[in-house]
């Protein structure tokens, strides 16, 4: 903890990316749920009554009681979080190191799964984290669904399958007989290593809230109908597991007003675009990206490390828009010089 909190401080350098995640594979990655107790003054209203500061925290005290002696974290989060999305459970994502306020970071990097932390004062007030399995391994059935007339006879499948399930049927061998989805029946309903995200819909958010080895009810979705069997992540084709990271190079070519500029010595924006269309040229010429950016770049430290943003999580609470564009470039592919708060940005996405 040492050793990464040292190296967290020596990569805050950038204005693009903090923190910077510099090493050859990304970091582990934590999720959690969280109750929020808002009151008057903090940054999210509380809902229904305002209450005082004291009062939220007296509730939070019964609540954080409650929670230690059993009772089920996910239903109180639903019935007294002031979250926006408290009626989900309050999920708050997947975070790597540094990503969360200090006192919350540390707490998820030192539970396990499971436990519940004793009540942190946030800007958005009192709040209760508990951390939560990461990700969900998912075997599929899916009946399709193709018109109107097909609804019925989608149905009768799912209730034969759902039969021969109850049965103890093996839901791989039954994935090879009745799924529709090729690629997964091929795999006997291999499907996805889900990561749990803020805003979990449908099939995600359903596998869940399964435990490992329980089977859903049929779900129905645009497709069809889908047929749900929780595993362990380490029972799926690693190739599946539903990756957020990508690997960014930045050169950003600031001007006189841009956010974090030195004002006495940059250029104006005109001479800033200048400069950032003539890095692109040479870069769409074939210049190495890594020596360009070692011999320009306004990102404080990016000559150092040569432009190189690390790995950038697309879930991240604090990532910016820009960063968010670039992350949909294919691997290798330069983007246009982008404008930016922060001044030109020419990205590249390595990974």
């Amino acid at each position: 903890m040492v050793l990464l909190s040292i190296a967290l401080l020596c990569f805050q350098s950038s204005l693009l990316a903090r923190p910077l995640y510099l090493d050859e594979a990304p970091p582990e990655l934590r999720s959690a749920r969280h109750l929020l107790l808002a009151y008057k003054g903090a940054r999210i209203p509380p809902t229904g009554q305002s209450r005082t500061r004291e009062q939220a925290e007296e509730l939070g005290i019964e609540l954080l009681r409650r929670a230690h002696a059993g009772e089920d974290f996910l239903q109180l989060a639903r019935e007294y979080s002031d979250s926006p999305n408290a009626k989900e459970g309050g999920v708050l994502g997947t975070f790597a190191p540094g990503m969360l306020e200090p006192h919350l970071d540390e707490f998820l990097f030192a539970a396990t799964t499971g436990a519940v932390s004793d009540m942190i004062e946030t800007p958005a007030g009192w709040t209760i984290l508990q951390r939560i399995e990461t990700e969900a391994g998912v075997l599929q059935i899916q009946i399709d669904v193709k018109d109107p007339e097909g609804e019925a006879r989608a149905r009768a499948r799912c209730a034969q399958v759902v039969g021969k399930l109850s049965s103890g049927g093996d839901f791989a061998e039954l994935a090879k007989e009745f799924s529709d989805y090729a690629e997964s029946r091929g795999r006997g309903g291999q499907f996805a290593i889900y990561e749990r995200g803020p805003r979990d819909k449908l099939l995600k958010s359903a596998a869940f809230e399964l435990s490992i080895g329980e089977v859903s009810q049929p779900i129905r979705s645009p497709l069809g109908y889908h047929i749900l069997k929780r595993v362990a992540p380490e029972a799926i084709d690693p190739k599946l597991r539903e990756n957020e990271w990508v690997r960014l190079r930045a050169i950003l070519v600031q001007y006189d007003l841009a956010q974090g500029a030195d004002m006495a010595h940059a250029p104006d924006q005109k001479k800033a675009r200048q400069i950032a269309d003539a890095l692109a040229v040479r870069l769409h010429a074939g210049e190495d990206m890594l020596e360009v950016a070692a011999e320009f770049n306004d990102d404080p430290g990016g000559k150092k490390r040569r432009g190189d943003l690390g790995w950038i999580h697309r879930g991240a609470p604090n990532i910016t828009p820009m960063l968010q564009q670039a992350a949909l470039l294919p691997i290798g592919q330069i983007g246009d010089p982008l404008l930016t708060p922060f001044g030109y940005l020419l990205v590249r996405r390595e990974r």
